[in-house]
């Protein structure tokens, strides 16, 4: 932790500085742990939240990527064929919310498991196609895998999938 002159620390020791930081820390996982909470409560906003995710991912590997394909580096085609899967998940997160009543953590390990398998294809399409993607195509990938690997932490962890 940098104590500079101008940082928010100034001022105090650096054992200060130091609680004060862990203490934002404490507050932040809180924060997670409140909406985890609130999410488990209300498993049908996982699946709308999830969908929300999903579409947002179809439109920009679906449109914007490939629009423009020389800033991400992605070839068009590619990010086509990977569009599909959140699409794929779009539909399946609305079939859930509008048809189950019950069973949720069934429905959530499935979703979990097929983000999870993304996660990993998306891991592969990056080492083949690596050559290829500059700064801004890493960065959405690397984003998009970060996303999703939390996603499933937090699924398995307050359903009990075995963490």
């Amino acid at each position: 932790m940098c104590l500079s002159k101008g940082n928010i620390y100034s001022g105090l020791s650096s054992k200060e500085a130091f609680l004060v930081a862990l203490a934002n820390q404490a507050g932040t996982q809180r924060m997670i742990e409140k909406i985890v909470s609130y999410l488990s409560a209300h498993p049908k906003r996982v699946f709308a939240i999830d969908a929300a995710g999903a579409m947002v991912s179809a439109i920009f590997l679906g449109l914007i990527m490939p629009a423009l394909q020389s800033i991400f580096g992605m070839p068009s085609g590619i990010c086509l064929i990977l569009a599909v899967f959140p699409l794929i998940f779009f539909v399946y997160d609305i079939l859930v919310l509008l048809l189950v009543r019950q069973l949720w953590g069934s429905w959530l390990k499935i979703i979990a498991t097929l983000n999870f398998a993304y996660t990993l294809l998306s891991l592969v399409i990056i080492y083949l196609h690596f050559n290829v993607l500059n700064s801004l195509g890493l960065a959405y990938f690397f984003g998009e895998m970060l996303d999703q690997s939390e996603k499933l932490g937090d699924i398995l962890k307050e359903y009990n999938f075995g963490i």
